[in-house]
């Protein structure tokens, strides 16, 4: 599968050491190949944790030595082509597919141990407790910028205001990073004692604290959309309307002039309002998403 999409329609008035009008539109890396690759094996991962959550995928006896080499393989695989599809995945995308497979490896390793087909059982335990690490540390620093999404905030008009695409790109890609982590949580709490001495096992207070960091997260992401929401619903949002035809200051300048040239004052209220309404169908759509149980 390959992205065969072309942007020669758009219409370039840049000089031609400039980047194109549609380079500057863009709201990150350019989608290709190894992106679609990538998309895909974390669709695998996270439908293998989604099934064994559920007593099935890792969970079935049809899953041996030799299956699961394949899909650690394919989990490795994958794991290599975020590092070199950097150019075509955002930095928050590359952040959320290296922590769900880092959470699907987990799974495998521990029905690796369950299953007795370790040779090396400590070498093994080790591995999985580096695994509990990274995601006990993702949590921890995606948690803190979530109570506090600075970076992707403006403030206008005296309120605090999604930048769109990076607000809600980061929202929702985390929260697709915690179901993950969620499901893996409800897989692993069958694995809290060691099959043999010495295996990979999940005790049950790793398994409380990871648990914990995952709901707090959740709830940071949560609270904040209904803080950004609570303040796009405040009354006079429609101050923005003098913001943006620069009827605040004692000159309008370049921006409001054209911005007036191109509408009149009943379109470009009307297209504020639609902004509005738009950031709000986003935010409702954050608060949709529940990671759902973890036990």
């Amino acid at each position: 599968m390959e992205d065969k999409r072309t942007y020669e329609y758009f219409e370039n008035y840049e000089p031609a050491a400039q980047p194109t009008f549609e380079e500057h539109l863009r709201s990150g890396p350019l989608p290709k190949k190894n992106w679609v690759k990538v998309m895909i094996g974390i669709d695998q991962s996270l439908a293998l944790l989604h099934e064994s959550a559920h007593g099935q995928g890792l969970k079935m006896t049809n899953w041996d030595s030799d299956r699961l080499k394949k899909k650690v393989e394919s989990i490795e695989a994958t794991t290599q082509l975020v590092g070199s599809a950097s150019d075509e995945l955002t930095d928050v995308e590359a952040s959320v597919c290296q922590v769900i497979l880092a959470t699907t490896r987990a799974a495998t390793l521990l029905r690796e141990a369950a299953l007795s087909i370790v040779q090396n059982p400590k070498s093994q335990s080790e591995s999985f407790k580096k695994l509990m690490v990274k995601i006990s540390d993702w949590l921890d620093e995606k948690a803190a910028r979530s109570r506090d999404p600075k970076e992707d905030i403006i403030v206008l008009i005296g309120r605090e205001l999604p930048t769109s695409f990076h607000y809600f790109h980061r929202a929702f890609m985390n929260l697709e990073a915690l179901q993950g982590i969620a499901l893996f949580l409800r897989f692993a709490k069958g694995y809290t004692k060691p099959k043999t001495e010495g295996a990979a096992c999940i005790p049950k207070e790793t398994l409380a604290q990871i648990r914990e960091k995952v709901e707090e997260m959740e709830k940071a992401i949560h609270d904040h959309a209904k803080h950004m929401k609570t303040e796009l619903e405040k009354p006079g949002f429609l101050d923005l309307l003098d913001f943006l035809l620069e009827r605040d200051v004692d000159k309008q300048g370049e921006v409001g002039k054209a911005i007036q040239g191109m509408m009149d004052e009943a379109e470009i209220e009307e297209y504020v309002g639609q902004m509005r309404d738009s950031w709000i169908d986003g935010l409702n759509g954050i608060l949709k998403v529940r990671v759902g149980k973890t036990q």
